[in-house]
């Protein structure tokens, strides 16, 4: 069993950053294997206790990346391997909307799509000192306000080009109507040609408005199923804009490596969106929820 706990960052992040996640659970010896699925989230990880094993390639199960202290996930653009955990975990994630990474810190993101990287190869020394103090943090409310403090920093630091204000504004449009505007209508919005903005679009974050469509649906159709297991996916196809049940079925495949049925048989300890049920916390803006 996987417990989370999470805590929403200073207001005035709240454009770029999503949320804090903390989250512990135990192997108990054994080494379990969770897909590294599709999703238009980046985050920035830190593991106090273990660490993940490594990440084996879907295609030539080759082991292309073993785990770090700090690690910066990219955004995941299909379904990417198999993450490997042996022991006892602890870790916090920093969950960054789309294009917040970029406007924090100025990383390009295609050129950390599909990527697990050590944080310290991108970011500045102080990184390491900001992890020694998360170590030393008492609770989660703590490790936020470290974490906001951090971020602030940056973010104050950095100067955002308009065009990544406008792909923040697109894109926010895309995930509030959870991915149901079609080419033409985010062309009209965003005051573009539809090539321009399929350029514009690759260029920025490293895949298409018609690609980020279909990660957006896909995280949707997940979360709509965790929040009520009695839902039946043909609702969910409707609902989440998918032509029918087999088309939700192979973007699953292509977005997961699994069907939707034994993909939901898979408890997984690395997702941004899952069904939360509250309870006391001794910090503010906080909520607990269990796999």
């Amino acid at each position: 069993m996987v417990t989370t706990s999470h805590i929403a960052p200073n207001p005035i992040l709240s454009a770029y950053v999503s949320s804090y996640i903390l989250r512990h659970f135990d192997t108990e010896g054994a080494i379990i294997t969770r897909p590294w699925l599709a999703s238009y989230y980046t985050s920035i990880t830190f593991f106090f206790k273990a660490k993940l094993i490594h990440l084996r390639d879907p295609i030539h199960k080759e082991i292309v990346k073993t785990g770090d202290c700090i690690n910066i996930f990219g955004l995941s653009s299909a379904y990417n391997g198999e993450m490997t955990f042996k022991g006892c975990y602890l870790f916090l994630e920093i969950i960054f909307k789309p294009t917040g990474l970029n406007e924090i810190f100025g990383i390009p993101l295609p050129e950390i799509r599909n990527h697990i990287i050590d944080g310290r190869d991108l970011l500045q020394p102080d990184i390491q000192s900001l992890y020694e103090r998360l170590c030393a943090a008492k609770d989660l409310r703590e490790m936020g306000l470290l974490a906001d403090a951090y971020l602030l920093h940056y973010l104050l630091k950095s100067s955002p080009l308009g065009g990544n204000k406008n792909l923040r504004k697109i894109v926010d449009f895309m995930v509030n109507g959870c991915g149901k505007a079609n080419l033409d209508l985010l062309s009209v919005q965003a005051h573009m040609s539809n090539r321009n903005l399929e350029r514009f679009f690759t260029t920025k974050l490293g895949i298409s408005p018609k690609h980020l469509t279909c990660l957006i649906r896909f995280n949707r159709a997940l979360s709509l199923k965790r929040e009520d297991a009695m839902l039946k996916w043909t609702s969910i196809a409707a609902e989440c804009n998918y032509f029918d049940q087999m088309h939700m079925i192979r973007e699953f495949k292509n977005l997961s490596g699994n069907t939707p049925c034994h993909l939901m048989k898979i408890p997984l300890v690395m997702e941004t969106e899952e069904p939360i049920i509250l309870i006391k916390l001794n910090t503010t803006n906080s909520s607990i929820y269990l796999e």
